[in-house]
């Protein structure tokens, strides 16, 4: 009987132990994940960052303002950098208020080619 239970306890410290250490690697693993996530955004932003110094200064030199090449850059410029909001297309139309959908069904739209 004694040796059953101490075979009990030390079965269920092993249970015990690969649980923790289950949950140790778990809870690192999803850490690693975020780091890598972070690390990967902030050497985008610095790539971009070195392009944007650059452009600035291209944008900035004096010179002729009617040139080709100036006019070239000032438009590379802005559309590098603008906000993405070329994927956004307001409605046509007003929207109706809920109150007038409810209960209706959905109207097929015609897709928009870009």
């Amino acid at each position: 009987m004694e040796l059953a239970v101490k075979q009990l306890e030390t079965t269920k410290d092993q249970f015990t132990r690969l649980s923790a250490e289950y949950d140790n690697y778990r809870k690192r693993t999803t850490k690693e994940k975020d780091n890598i996530y972070q690390d990967a955004k902030a050497d985008t932003v610095e790539a971009f960052l070195d392009v944007y110094d650059n452009l600035v200064r291209a944008v900035a030199t004096p010179g002729g303002e009617d040139s080709p090449h100036k006019k070239g850059l000032e438009m590379i410029f802005q559309q590098l950098f603008r906000p993405p909001l070329h994927f956004y297309q307001p409605h046509q139309q007003p929207l109706r208020s809920a109150q007038q959908q409810l209960g209706q069904p959905l109207q097929k739209q015609e897709r928009l080619s870009y």
